[in-house]
């Protein structure tokens, strides 16, 4: 009889995240994740079919400055004129172009 019952549960489980993984978008499952509970939030991810690296990925955001433009720019003349630099010949090509590399020291 346990065995049964467990069977059934897993068919209903089975069937439940098959529509919910075909009727509902991967942001909107991501919104169904809770914490506190006692379900791990590895398992609510499997059992949402989330991949774990989505929930903490961040999106880069392009450059939106002028002068991240400019650095832009004046890469691709170094690069046009020489492409065989590796990027350490470019960082030192942009600080003689007047842009310098502040390290997370200074």
């Amino acid at each position: 009889m346990q065995l049964q019952k467990l069977g059934e549960v897993i068919v209903e489980r089975d069937f439940v995240v098959g529509k919910l993984k075909s009727s509902v978008s991967s942001k909107s499952r991501k919104e169904l994740l809770e914490t506190g509970l006692e379900i791990s939030k590895n398992t609510q991810l499997k059992l949402l079919s989330i991949p774990k690296s989505s929930i903490y990925y961040k999106a880069v955001v392009p450059f939106s400055s002028d002068t991240g433009q400019e650095i832009l720019n004046v890469i691709d003349k170094i690069y046009t004129k020489y492409p065989y630099y590796g990027h350490r010949r470019v960082h030192k090509m942009l600080g003689r172009f007047g842009f310098y590399h502040r390290t997370k020291e200074g």
